[in-house]
């Protein structure tokens, strides 16, 4: 059984041209999908392979072609990954969820210092 080459959870959401899109830019195969992910990630194998869950030297040799059996779970998540990185609708999604990542540290941080801060006596001398 393939795989399809698109988000299968915003594939209805997405108008036609935007499908087109995205199977235009969707690379097939684990070597192509291990090049996009390296080059997304600025060519370092090492965090490519901890998000993957895999040894530096095999991301490394996907890369250059090398025929590495992966299974049917790596394949799937390497997959996920590239699609996260594709489709408009999860980039949103992924966008929205730093915001919110962003508003809870900084509501973390208001809570941390007013801990933090010097408390005053209530009685007045």
């Amino acid at each position: 059984m393939t795989t399809p080459a698109h988000c299968i959870v915003h594939w209805r959401l997405l108008t036609p041209a935007g499908q087109e899109m995205l199977i235009a830019r969707y690379p097939h195969g684990p070597r192509a999908q291990t090049r996009f992910l390296l080059d997304h990630y600025e060519i370092r194998p090492d965090a490519l392979a901890s998000l993957l869950g895999m040894r530096r030297w095999t991301v490394r040799r996907l890369a250059r072609g090398w025929a590495i059996p992966l299974g049917y779970a790596r394949c799937e998540h390497m997959r996920s990954r590239v699609l996260r990185l594709i489709c408009p609708l999860c980039q949103e999604e992924d966008q929205a969820e730093r915001e919110r990542e962003a508003a809870r540290e900084k509501a973390r941080d208001i809570r941390r210092k007013a801990r933090q801060a010097p408390r005053t006596s209530a009685r007045r001398p």
